[in-house]
């Protein structure tokens, strides 16, 4: 596991993080009808691994949203 406590890049990911957070939380917000809040219920109680491919690759884009701000030499 990388140690990047307390770092520069620990706080560029985690800020990225609430950006991603703050932009689900406004969908949730606007968009909590009984309809979405089971099919929530329903991705909530499943691991990755059993979530169709479409939510797969939900979590795919998040990712590539954070990885988007390490520098390509930060891994070498």
């Amino acid at each position: 596991m990388l140690n990047i406590d307390n770092s520069e890049l620990m706080e560029k990911i985690a800020d990225k993080v609430h950006e991603i957070w703050t932009e689900w939380y406004i969908h949730q917000r606007d968009n909590s009808t009984p309809k979405n809040i089971k099919r929530w219920e329903r991705q909530a109680s499943q691991t990755y691994d059993e979530l169709p491919e479409a939510d797969k690759e939900k979590d795919r884009q998040i990712v590539r949203r954070v990885l988007e701000i390490i520098p390509e030499d930060y891994f070498k």
